[in-house]
């Protein structure tokens, strides 16, 4: 009997004869990328009247996105299980650290921008601006290094992800902005 190449054989098929298990963990990137997109978006609409309502159910939805996101990017599972349960509360405190963050730069320049209009500022210099961006960069560090010890991933990749944990602060400041310029009011 001569050998058919064209022809379909069980033992010719290496994923009958080497099953893998099915892992999920390729739609932690998507997961992460949604979450921090939807964090900007929701701390960009916190502080106007209407739209500012949308904001509470986002904020939910992205933290619930990059938490399933974080708990989802497992490694070889070589670790102990302490050292995954800290990387897993060191992961939880880098995004709430930087919800918080992202929510209080946006209601600094929330009041620089009632400033515009004569209305009634908060007390808010600039270095308290300054001070919530440094604190988002140790948020998006303590993101980035939960990564690295949690995953396998590469440096690089954990540090991208970092600089994107990062971006969330300017982004939301920047749709702040954007919406502020289109004419969404910011008092009833």
């Amino acid at each position: 009997m001569r050998f058919n190449p064209y022809e379909f054989s069980n033992v010719s098929d290496d994923a009958i004869l080497h099953p893998q298990p099915a892992r999920i963990t390729g739609c932690v990137t998507p997961l992460l990328a949604c979450g921090f997109i939807c964090m900007a978006l929701a701390t960009g609409l916190m502080h106007f009247v209407m739209a500012g309502l949308l904001a509470i159910p986002v904020i939910v939805v992205a933290f619930g996105l990059v938490l399933v996101a974080g708990l989802l990017a497992r490694g070889d599972g070589r670790t102990s299980w302490w050292l995954q349960l800290a990387n897993i509360a060191l992961f939880i405190i880098g995004v709430l650290s930087l919800i918080a963050t992202s929510a209080n730069a946006t209601l600094i320049v929330y009041s620089y921008a009632r400033a515009d209009y004569g209305g009634k500022t908060l007390d808010a210099p600039v270095w308290r601006l300054m001070f919530q961006i440094s604190i988002s960069i140790m948020a998006a560090a303590a993101i980035a290094v939960a990564l690295r010890r949690r995953t396998g991933w590469s440096r690089l990749r954990c540090i991208g992800w970092g600089i994107a944990a990062f971006g969330v602060v300017p982004t939301g400041i920047l749709i702040f902005y954007l919406l502020k310029f289109m004419g969404l009011p910011l008092t009833a």
